[in-house]
């Protein structure tokens, strides 16, 4: 496979955490390492860090392409926090975060970084084209956040898509964010809310995704799953909505 022209300006970060004694967790493993080998095809310098893993699990990461290392945050956070501070010490340009699960994604990279590079952008929000590849509670739910998401802030963007693409000059607005919120999910989402508060460009770029198949039929009629989409859905929606309102009393 062609390896991206873009890969030496780009260095992909995310974070892991896999108990292989679940079923979902395993065919989760399998997916990232199969995204970890693609991001290497592609020529794509990837750091993960990673919290209690099993290390046979780990070593097969690293010798599928990537750099592979123990977290000490005790957050989703903040083990995100880890990688993107561990990326730029790589002074690529462009620092891509998303979930290892997205094997379909990876070719997609590039897309985004492209405005950054250009100087169009400090942040690139993926947006898919389509939802009908997840399981349908998730569709609803993810649905609903982006909506509340142009509600609050006037902007459509597909916000419940966790990849994010940015400068490493608008790093800081991840690695500065404190966990106000529960350092969960929403520390992809207020850096965002922060950015734009401070007139910083933050473009959507289309792609083409397809959630693993074998993801969504393990997750699909499991409602341990789909209270899962509830709490992210109340937790990030209480975030975003306390946050905006502090950003507007501050100005």
């Amino acid at each position: 496979m062609a390896q991206s022209s873009l890969a030496d300006k780009v260095v992909l970060v995310t974070s892991t955490m896999y108990d292989l004694n679940k079923a979902s967790d395993r065919t989760r493993s399998v997916i990232a390492l199969e995204s970890i080998a693609e991001a290497y095809r592609r020529g794509y310098e990837m750091i993960i860090y990673d919290s209690d893993s099993p290390r046979h699990l780990l070593q097969m990461f690293s010798e599928a392409g990537a750099r592979v290392t123990s977290s000490t945050s005790k957050t989703m956070g903040g083990k995100r926090r880890e990688a993107i501070a561990d990326a730029l010490k790589t002074e690529k340009p462009v620092i891509a975060y998303f979930e290892p699960e997205k094997t379909s994604y990876v070719p997609e990279i590039e897309k985004t970084a492209i405005p950054i590079l250009a100087g169009e952008a400090d942040a690139t929000i993926a947006r898919r084209r389509s939802l009908k590849s997840y399981p349908l509670f998730q569709q609803q739910a993810e649905l609903l956040g982006n909506m509340f998401w142009e509600n609050v802030t006037g902007l459509e963007l597909d916000m419940w898509f966790g990849p994010r693409t940015f400068s490493r000059e608008a790093a800081h607005y991840f690695l500065d964010y404190p966990g106000t919120y529960s350092d969960r999910w929403e520390a992809l989402v207020i850096p965002i809310l922060d950015m734009i508060a401070d007139g910083k460009r933050i473009q959507s770029v289309l792609v083409e995704y397809t959630n693993p198949s074998q993801q969504t039929q393990i997750e699909e009629h499991d409602t341990s799953f789909d209270r899962k989409r509830i709490e992210q859905l109340q937790s990030i929606t209480k975030a975003i909505g306390e946050h905006w309102d502090k950003i507007r009393k501050d100005r």
